[in-house]
């Protein structure tokens, strides 16, 4: 038996995580949504009949979850939220722009602070977004010292 680590797990651990300064005991990370969404290119692997594409009913599927977002969000009490994607950011913070990097108000709750970063996939894949996303991580390694 052996444990199959996400390739974007493995690069929060190696590129972002030391970028900013922080530990992974720092952390308290959690989905949106608590389903997994299915890529396209992972579709013709599953009969047509009965499957439903959640990838493309995210939204609707985090807004159905935004009361348990903010329970949870409520118990833990961060002290600053990160995003990673476009897709959770649009979720999350209902302005633009996204993914610059920018600790802002969160559009939601009382009184968090949320940034949107780039997600690992990405960056591995678009060299243009890795090179943004470094830059970004490094103005807020600046700034996060008073949120850990």
């Amino acid at each position: 038996f052996q444990v199959r680590v996400q390739e974007s797990t493995e690069s929060l651990h190696k590129n972002y995580f030391p970028q900013l300064g922080i530990e992974r005991s720092d952390l308290w990370i959690t989905d949106i949504v608590k389903v997994y969404l299915y890529p396209e290119k992972h579709l013709k692997n599953f009969p047509s009949s009965g499957f439903v594409d959640t990838h493309t009913l995210f939204p609707q599927i985090a807004k159905a979850s935004q009361d348990w977002f903010l329970r949870e969000l409520d118990l833990c009490n961060p002290k600053l939220i990160i995003t990673l994607g476009e897709v959770a950011a649009k979720v999350v913070a209902k302005t633009k722009p996204l993914l610059d990097g920018v600790i802002r108000d969160l559009s939601y709750g009382s009184g968090y602070k949320v940034v949107h970063l780039a997600h690992p996939e990405i960056r591995r894949r678009n060299k243009d977004w890795d090179r943004r996303t470094l830059i970004h991580l490094s103005n807020l390694a600046k700034q996060i010292r008073e949120y850990i």
